[in-house]
């Protein structure tokens, strides 16, 4: 009877050793898990910085442009402005512009690079005149409203900055040659047949007014042209407001399903969380009546020697 009492007592001892290993190791698999996790997060932050770092890097590749490289770069702007304007107005068609701007770009760039303490490139340059003539754009809108914008802050120039926006107000380009049958907005004469037109007489009226047709193609050109965008309009696809009310309800049913979605995921994460909670807290209970049979067998071991 003892024999067996012992042998019982010694199979739930392993028992016991079994499961508090497998509680262990659980245990160890979990804090491997958080530290896989901390160190992923780690990596991943570090990760973003470098992005975030490169993305600056990429967006300014030029460092801060010292007072006298921003003071060159106005003084040589506002000499060529002109060449600056025409470079870039009617979608930059002026090739001879570009090409001067291009060699003044890099002319630019080489003496830059002798004054200031880092090496400029003429892209770098060409950005800062963007960046500056931004500025400038923003300072000379703001001060056009200043009447109906009085609670706006008001924007400060640097004095390179007032030296373009000076030029820029006094300077008056001439615009780009039209073409020939585009002057004065006028197009081609066209050729208009007159033999039908009867010739007033002494007795007949001295007003003479030309058939219906021909008023239509002496119309002006402005005229023609807006008949014409018309004539586009009406014949786009108009959007009926049923297919537009359609989709509305199709995205309103779309966003109820991701909602519902959202919800199941979100209880089915608190089932599986109050699971976990549940097997922990067995396995300490496991653990306390093993503590408890082990001390219940040690002292029946000692009383009986």
């Amino acid at each position: 009877m003892c024999d067996s009492f012992i042998a019982d007592e010694v199979r739930r001892l392993e028992l016991e050793e079994q499961l508090q290993s497998f509680h262990n190791s659980f245990k160890s698999y979990k804090q491997e898990e958080n530290d896989g996790s901390i160190h992923s997060n780690l990596d991943g932050d570090l990760e973003l910085d470098l992005l975030q770092h490169m993305k600056k890097r990429r967006e300014y590749p030029a460092g801060r442009f010292l007072k006298k490289e921003l003071e060159y770069i106005a003084e040589t702007y506002c000499n060529n402005y002109e060449t600056f304007y025409h470079s870039t107005v009617n979608g930059g068609k002026d090739k001879d512009a570009i090409a001067r701007k291009k060699a003044l770009l890099t002319e630019m760039a080489e003496h830059i690079s002798t004054l200031g303490e880092e090496h400029r490139t003429p892209e770098q340059v060409e950005q800062k005149i963007r960046d500056e003539l931004k500025r400038v754009k923003k300072y000379m809108a703001a001060k056009s409203q200043a009447g109906l914008a009085n609670n706006r802050r008001e924007i400060i120039l640097s004095s390179p900055q007032r030296m373009i926006a000076e030029v820029i107000e006094r300077t008056t380009v001439e615009p780009i040659k039209p073409k020939s049958s585009e002057q004065n907005g006028v197009e081609e004469a066209v050729a208009v047949d007159t033999s039908y037109i009867d010739v007033p007489t002494a007795s007949s009226s001295m007003e003479v007014s030309p058939p219906l047709f021909n008023r239509q193609i002496a119309s002006p050109l402005h005229v023609r042209r807006k008949k014409r965008r018309l004539l586009s309009q009406r014949e786009l696809p108009s959007i009926q407001p049923d297919d537009c009310r359609n989709d509305f309800e199709l995205l309103k049913e779309k966003r109820r399903i991701l909602d519902e979605d959202m919800k199941y995921a979100r209880a089915k994460l608190e089932a599986v969380t109050a699971e976990r909670d549940y097997w922990m807290a067995k396995i300490d209970v496991l653990d306390l009546e093993r503590q408890f049979w082990m001390r219940e067998i040690e002292r029946t071991l000692n009383g009986r020697l």
